[in-house]
């Protein structure tokens, strides 16, 4: 029999990658789209922990847990910006392409990145929040790579030589920053 438990999220790319390593231990994991929950979060927290709770906590009523991420890409030129606003980063400069071109001419010859990933689980209502997190360190490309992932992927290698927009999901999501939260979060789950 099955496990339940909700990715709060309507990204369908996160939700398989979670959906790879939960799965095996023998959980159904949902997705906000399938159980038809249309409800938008406003992530108006100053970390990446808190934006994780204020998603989990909204669903957290649901009987059975609930977990949601927060991710960013830090750029070391850019003083660790866009961060927390990479979604928004991209949709000022008009889309991820052209923020990807932006952030080439930004980094010259600095250019060393990483994407975070913050999870944060809530077990039943009113419990304590968990969190679990993975960092993938890595460089911003000249010109985009591939068009495998989504966002920044085509624009970042990881320091093991994984090119983000050419990498397969499994490939990925060995070395991503959200591969290394959910591998924590399987891993507790697990015990």
């Amino acid at each position: 029999m099955n496990k339940e438990i909700l990715f709060a999220t309507h990204n369908r790319g996160k939700l398989e990658e979670a959906r790879s390593y939960l799965s095996p231990l023998g959980y159904l994991v949902y997705g906000l789209d399938d159980l038809y929950l249309t409800e938008e979060v406003r992530e108006d927290g100053e970390s990446y922990e808190e934006n994780a709770y204020l998603k989990a906590k909204a669903f957290s009523h649901l009987p059975f847990p609930v977990f949601s991420d927060d991710s960013g890409l830090e750029v070391e030129a850019l003083g660790g910006q866009p961060g927390l606003h990479t979604a928004r980063f991209a949709a000022e400069k008009g889309g991820y392409r052209e923020a990807m071109a932006a952030l080439a001419k930004e980094v010259g010859n600095n250019p060393g990145a990483r994407y975070v990933c913050t999870i944060c689980l809530i077990e039943k209502e009113g419990g304590k929040p968990l969190f679990f997190t993975g960092i993938c360190e890595g460089e911003i490309l000249q010109e985009p790579v591939g068009d495998q992932g989504f966002g920044f992927d085509p624009a970042f290698k990881s320091a093991e030589g994984v090119y983000f927009g050419l990498a397969s999901q499994e490939e990925k999501a060995r070395v991503s920053h959200r591969g290394r939260a959910l591998l924590r979060l399987a891993t507790y789950l697990a015990i």
